[in-house]
């Protein structure tokens, strides 16, 4: 099987080797691991696999006669169908092309007779129709965000975003290994990578790793090609060469990548603060301008990659548009541990909220202008009265979400990390975020507590914050208007008015496959009167519209319903398809109390009698500080699994490659006598420390050819009196050996058996001081002066076995 592998690997072995094959892959897969590292938006997963397709694109394209030109023609034509095809699920599902092809071999000769008499359909049609329904809703997707950008204010659509990622990290990729293989130009070739994996590093503020993995890369493949380039002119003008200029070669590139990688990391701390504050002047407007044009064709980027539609929120509809099905992932995004009982236990389950959203603009929810406040670590945001609330600590992993949102249940107050309050105004909170991004925080916040009975007797004593921004509709459809009255008719308290809103939405199905609201169409009438089915947005932001047509309050909250709970870890695990939005309605006293019109998840539990007064909040940074602690024990405790996995993983490694080597061995060795198999291990011991046995010499003169080559190797050693001592003794058992070989070899009669005693004994006492020879000199450097004066070898070592 291993003599198979070799075989295969040197039948596909490409023309430049596979060092420098290795080296440009890592260098350009450098780019999607970093962007799915930072998470831009869900579903980057799939940048990984349309980089590798295209540098297959670029390598064929380089081995084809076809000229730049044409294979670049070519090179963007498969770019655009396979980014389409992947990132805008434009391919149809696997076995309808298996179904349709099925269809077509019967079609084509059993019921050839029925064809003529219109019973039997054509084939394929049912798969063009598909995909032309793929291609009509992708081309809708891009058309709307088109507009949007025209208009001077798109609308976020993570799935637009990701497609012109696409075509950037499919044309890096391709033209990479087209310039590599064509042109032989690393810069050439990977300078879009880098400038790429640049801007995202600049932007992100977090993956420099990967850039100096790419920089590595960079450095030791313009080494590596540069020696292939050398290598193939000498092979055409027949010009000989030592292999050793391989060896040499690689550990001088060694040295080169180490110096660059340390003169990369050390920089930002040597360069000076006037230096780079006159690099940051000549660059700051292009950025600036590269930014704002960013933040206009993809407003909710550093928005966190999870939550539910209108607002953008990741894994729902995009662009504050409800419609169209929703992408969901079964990607965890969060694990949240909190101070309290388990589900069932006396605990609760909560929704992890990001933000919330105020004003509805007839086709979705629109991005306000928010005031920041900046927090340093544990300090609240507000120090209002809260009634009706409890205290919850959380600690919180973000997995697989991007930006800097901070999610809480409840109302938050403060976190261990420093942040921002993104406020309509003093009162009104619509999210934190942190100053840098993080990959774990606690976070403080009070959820409700009270009962119904408190709520139904908040009353209707609104402050005036809340009347002027909670209130706010456009004109809407009067059938709207009207069946939000006739739900309520007659009831008395805004909380069962709440309720029975809520009550009727319930009883519309729900479902994730719905087509989109015409254009220029109300969502809300839409969904109400039309569709009659949809997701949670639908509901959520129907409830907001009929809640405020019978004067209630309320606003869209979105973020991520509670998810599974783990019992052995005590935390619950939030994946993408857990993405969600539901309604927040203010009550005086108690503020906003969550309400859950999607029947597709359960209604909230009210807990608690409510209307006392909670203790004064204090000490934050002591409160924070608790589940910190629990934390860090978790994560070391993590740590060391993971450390136990790849170590146990590394002794699995290395006992494979131990297996394989012994048995290549054995295999090289197969019917081989005892002197003739430890004279071969003494060859490759020679060539190891530079003796080569050469085509012209016997085996008794490459003995004493090495002999002296141990006495040069010891003789720069400072301590070398007793080194010296060892070579001499390994020089006359390297001959005392050999002369055993020569017997064995030559000799019409076979080898007796006390001398393959004398053999194996012989090379027992050899071997340790081979290897002691060979770690104390590669550990020692040479004086001026020591080097050999034996004749070079050639590149192949004869082994003497005939």
């Amino acid at each position: 099987m291993l003599a198979l592998l070799v075989r295969l690997l040197r039948y596909i072995r490409p023309r430049e080797g596979w060092l420098i094959t290795l080296l440009c892959t890592t260098a350009v897969l450098s780019l999607p691991v970093s962007l799915l590292l930072v998470g831009w938006v869900q579903g980057s997963g799939v940048l990984l696999g349309l980089t590798l397709l295209a540098m297959l694109v670029g390598f064929v394209l380089a081995r084809s006669p076809f000229p730049g030109w044409l294979g670049g023609l070519l090179g963007v034509v498969f770019g655009l169908e396979a980014t389409a095809g992947f990132v805008g699920h434009t391919l149809p599902p696997l076995r309808l092309v298996l179904d349709e092809l099925t269809y077509a071999v019967f079609w084509s000769w059993p019921l050839a007779p029925l064809r003529g008499h219109g019973r039997a359909p054509l084939p394929f049609q049912a798969l063009v129709s598909d995909v032309s329904h793929r291609l009509g809703s992708f081309g809708d997707r891009l058309w709307w965000w088109v507009q949007g950008v025209a208009a001077g204010g798109a609308q976020q659509d993570d799935m637009v975003f990701l497609f012109f990622v696409g075509l950037l990290v499919w044309a890096a990729g391709s033209w990479a290994v087209w310039w590599l293989h064509r042109r032989r130009q690393a810069l050439t070739a990977l300078l879009p990578v880098g400038v790429l994996l640049t801007v995202n590093v600049f932007s992100a503020g977090q993956g420099e790793w990967w850039l100096l993995v790419f920089l590595g890369c960079l450095t030791a493949l313009l080494i590596a090609v540069r020696l292939a380039s050398l290598e193939q002119r000498w092979a055409r003008v027949g010009a000989d060469y030592s292999g050793e200029i391989r060896v040499d070669t690689f550990l001088v590139g060694v040295l080169i990548t180490t110096v660059v990688l340390g003169a990369s990391v050390a920089g930002p701390a040597v360069v000076s603060r006037r230096t780079a504050e006159w690099i940051w002047r000549r660059f700051s407007k292009p950025w600036e301008w590269v930014d704002e044009t960013a933040q206009r064709m993809f407003p909710q980027l550093e928005r966190s990659a999870s939550g539910a539609g209108p607002a953008g929120a990741g894994s729902l509809p995009r662009a504050h548009l409800l419609g169209g099905r929703p992408e969901l992932s079964t990607q965890v995004v969060l694990r949240v541990w909190v101070n309290e009982p388990p589900p069932g236990q006396e605990g609760e389950q909560h929704y992890w909220r990001s933000r919330t959203y105020a004003v509805y603009n007839g086709q979705g929810w629109e991005q306000e202008e928010l005031h920041t406040l900046e927090r340093n670590a544990g300090e609240p945001w507000s120090e209002e009265p809260l009634v009706g609330r409890r205290e919850l600590l959380q600690r919180v992993q973000v997995v697989g979400v991007a930006g800097r949102v901070l999610y809480a249940a409840g109302e938050p107050l403060a976190a261990d990390h420093p942040y921002r309050a993104l406020l309509r105004d003093a009162h009104d909170l619509a999210g934190l975020e942190t100053v840098q991004r993080t990959g774990e925080y606690i976070i403080l916040s009070t959820v409700p507590a009270v009962g119904e009975a408190a709520l139904r007797a908040a009353g209707e004593a609104y402050p005036d914050w809340v009347l002027e921004r909670y209130l706010q509709l456009r004109p809407l459809p009067e059938r709207v208007t009207a069946l939000a009255q006739e739900l309520v008719a007659g009831i008395e308290t805004p909380y069962d008015r709440a309720q029975a809103l809520e009550a009727y939405l319930r009883t519309i199905p729900y479902t994730l496959d719905v087509k989109p609201p015409p254009e220029g169409r109300d969502v809300v009438d839409y969904f109400l009167f039309d569709l009659r089915q949809g997701y949670c947005d639908y509901y959520a932001t129907a409830m907001v519209v009929l809640a405020r047509s019978v004067g209630l309050p309320a606003r869209l909250a979105v973020g991520y319903a509670p998810g599974r709970y783990d019992g052995e870890g005590g935390f619950f695990e939030v994946t993408g398809e857990q993405a969600h939005s539901w309604v927040e309605v203010y009550f005086p006293r108690y503020g906003w109390i969550p309400f859950e019109p999607t029947p597709a998840r359960r209604m909230f539990e009210r807990q608690g009698e409510g209307g006392q007064l909670t203790e004064e909040l204090t000490d934050f940074s002591e409160r924070l500080r608790e589940p910190g602690e629990q934390g860090e024990l978790d994560r070391l405790r993590e740590a060391m699994r993971r450390l136990s996995l790849w170590l146990g993983i590394a002794a699995t490694a290395l006992a494979v490659g131990a297996a394989a080597w012994i048995i290549r061995r054995r295999r090289l060795e197969a019917g081989l006598g005892v002197a003739q198999r430890l004279y071969l291990r003494l060859t490759r011991w020679g060539i190891r420390l530079g003796r080569c046995p050469a085509a012209h010499e016997t085996p008794t003169e490459f003995a004493r050819g090495l002999a002296e080559r141990l006495a040069v190797l010891a003789t720069p050693v400072g301590w070398h009196h007793r080194l010296l001592q060892q070579s001499w003794l390994a020089g006359q058992e390297a001959k005392e050996l050999t002369a055993l070989f020569v017997q064995a070899q030559y000799s019409p009669h076979p080898l007796k058996e006390e001398k393959c005693s004398q053999a194996g004994i012989l090379w027992r006492r050899l071997q340790p001081r081979l290897w002691t020879l060979w770690i104390v000199t590669a550990l020692t450097p040479s004086r001026p002066g020591a080097a050999p004066t034996y004749e070079a070898a050639p590149r192949k070592c004869p082994s003497h076995r005939s």
